[in-house]
């Protein structure tokens, strides 16, 4: 029996600047190698290698391709040899991957079932007009799901992209955007018209395909989509990449611009004039010396101000930028991602890239408050912050192309990096919104000796979210305790503040305001492996958008250990 199942979609096109070229294999790499002794046959190359003779001759016809081995003819035979270019690259580690820049508009959909992201050209596109037609014939019909999750950029540029080429930029399309739907068949066990990816899509086509009445016109409706947490890392961490302090973090960004050979994106909660006026500099000697691009995101004005007052600062370092001309490198978008979250993502000059997470706004800070980040190195999860850097840009924008994809783009190339060499190995795992709470059950459950909280401010919030596990790991196993704050905020005035701090004395724990510096930094530990740093207000702060706040969790041997020497030097008790 065949049924069509027709699922909603949406789709849209993005002008995408891709280098094309596959990575060559280790045969074609052991083949080239062979010839760099001397001239050689297909045959004598296939007995040498113990490969078929096809493969070989395949794999020859790709060397001679891009130049690095040629044909000689003697008498009647024909043999291969190795070229100048060749034998300049035999010798690597790796064969050079040699690409085509290509740019091509290229469309894509969302299903509005499951809210995945489909390849086009896998897909039998239904126009509403034909679709309207259809719906009298045979046709099982998927309802649009409910609250159905943000897409991801990743998900759209993975789903652009094939095996063998890199996104290198990303522009707009003149195409426009629409809706429809996608006719899938299903025979049997088999569906036809979806890709082989869209597994989940695939499995609810079958599962409504068999509960079709035979006159067709059935509507399903797919079960609620799940949310996971976001992926665990294993990272190299040295104690270096632990910032802490005022001056300490104006010398990691100074640092990182000027080490930068190609892009720095910078995310910054609140913005002044003040601190962009002194990075601006910096970044324009990397734009004039190396062609750095730099891209600026914010979330608002000031602590104290919504989103809107702070497009007259950004308005400010527009005309600051158009002044020294600078328009082509740097970019302050125009656009509040409404987001707490401290970003730094930049090349290190050695094309690897670096992610900053932590507490420092970089474009409102002074540099006088202690401040905590975390700089990963790792391909892995420093593309999982650029993918968040990605889907902020399109929860403010709504628009998958532009600066969205080209994010995105750069994160899946940064996903492949494995040169880190450097540091004690733990595990990482990026920390959204919601996910802090799960940090203090974790801490409640799972502290023996010790365990440390530290937030800028101390919020209504503070008690049920954090004072009461910490309250209860105490009593449980007469834990050191210490909670550090700089300022009381919400409802919490100086007088709730006294009496929070008794109480958690009496219960032993150690609450303490600290002002000389101020603490603006956001983190917490226990014992000596576990470690988060986080733009959350631990004390204040229980946000429900997973975007809202960004930090990271880090476990492994005296991970914690280093931040905890720094801290009691800092402030003795």
């Amino acid at each position: 029996m065949t049924t069509r199942v027709a699922i909603p979609i949406v789709y849209s096109t993005v002008r995408l600047h891709l280098e094309k070229g596959r990575r060559w294999s280790v045969a074609e790499h052991l083949l080239l190698f062979a010839l760099k002794s001397g001239e050689s046959t297909a045959a004598d190359l296939a007995v040498r290698s113990r490969l078929p003779q096809r493969m070989v001759l395949e794999a020859l016809i790709n060397l001679m391709r891009v130049g690095w081995v040629e044909i000689v003819a003697t008498g009647d035979r024909v043999r291969f040899a190795i070229t100048t270019g060749g034998s300049a690259h035999v010798d690597k580690e790796e064969l050079p991957v040699v690409t085509q820049p290509l740019t091509k508009d290229m469309k894509f959909a969302v299903d509005r079932v499951l809210g995945g992201v489909l390849r086009w050209r896998e897909l039998t596109f239904v126009s509403p007009a034909r679709f309207e037609r259809l719906r009298q014939d045979d046709v099982v019909v998927l309802r649009v799901g409910a609250d159905l999750p943000e897409v991801k950029p990743r998900d759209i540029i993975d789903s652009l992209l094939d095996e063998d080429e890199t996104h290198r930029g990303s522009d707009r399309s003149a195409a426009r955007p629409g809706d429809g739907w996608v006719l899938a068949t299903v025979v049997g066990d088999k569906v036809e018209g979806l890709p082989r990816s869209a597994t989940a899509l695939r499995k609810l086509v079958l599962e409504a395909a068999a509960g079709a009445e035979p006159h067709g016109g059935v509507e399903s409706i797919p079960a609620a989509p799940v949310t996971t947490l976001q992926p665990e890392r294993q990272i190299l961490l040295a104690p270096q990449d632990i910032i802490t302090g005022d001056t300490a973090h104006w010398d990691h960004i100074a640092d990182t611009i000027a080490a930068a050979r190609s892009w720095v994106a910078i995310h910054s909660t609140f913005v002044r004039e003040e601190p962009f006026m002194r990075l601006l500099p910096l970044l324009e000697r990397a734009a004039r010396d190396h062609g750095v691009r730099t891209d600026i995101f914010w979330g608002r004005g000031n602590e104290r101000e919504a989103a809107n007052p702070a497009r007259r600062v950004v308005e400010t370092y527009s005309r600051a930028i158009a002044e020294r001309e600078l328009g082509q490198w740097v970019k302050v978008h125009p656009f509040s991602t409404s987001s707490h979250a401290k970003l730094l993502i930049a090349d290190d000059g050695r094309e690897r890239f670096r992610a900053t997470v932590g507490s420092c706004n970089w474009l409102y800070t002074g540099w006088t408050s202690f401040e905590t980040s975390v700089r990963l190195g790792d391909g892995e999860i420093v593309a999982d912050v650029m993918d968040v850097l990605a889907e902020l840009a399109y929860q403010a924008t709504g628009d998958w192309a532009g600066i969205t994809a080209d994010v995105a783009g750069r994160a899946r190339v940064v996903r492949s990096d494995r040169s880190r060499r450097n540091g004690r190995r733990v595990a990482a795992r990026l920390l959204l919104g919601p996910d802090h709470v799960s940090m203090f059950e974790r801490m409640r459950d799972e502290a023996q000796r010790r365990l440390v909280v530290a937030s800028h401010r101390l919020g209504a919030a503070a008690e049920n979210m954090a004072l009461k596990p910490i309250r209860a790991a105490v009593a449980d196993r007469e834990l050191d305790a210490t909670v550090y704050y700089s300022t009381p905020s919400d409802k919490v005035t100086a007088q709730v503040a006294t009496e929070m701090t008794f109480k958690s004395r009496d219960a032993g724990v150690n609450l303490r305001q600290v002002t000389d510096p101020s603490i603006h930094a956001k983190f917490m530990y226990w014992d000596d492996d576990d470690l988060v740093v986080t733009s959350q207000n631990l004390l204040s702060a229980d946000p429900l958008n997973p975007l809202e706040e960004i930090g990271v969790h880090l476990r492994g041997p005296g991970v914690a250990r280093d931040l905890a020497d720094r801290l009691a030097l800092r402030f003795p008790r």
